[in-house]
């Protein structure tokens, strides 16, 4: 894939890890926000999560939505 000067193209990746297994992964191109987050979360991350476990996340911004 080709990329024009000045064009920018970022992806992120949004992962959750119970010790070193990871549960939830998604890569996401473009900018991530709360809903894009709150997203994630409804649809990748809580039907990956085993009963009667927490989430515990860093302070980023889109965490606060």
């Amino acid at each position: 894939m080709g990329f024009m000067m000045g064009e920018k193209h970022t992806t992120h990746a949004i992962g959750a890890l119970i010790g070193a297994t990871i549960v939830a992964m998604g890569l996401l191109s473009g900018s991530v926000n709360a809903n894009v987050f709150i997203c994630w979360v409804e649809h990748i991350l809580l039907p990956n999560l085993p009963n009667k476990r927490g989430s515990v996340m860093h302070n980023a911004s889109f965490h606060k939505g």
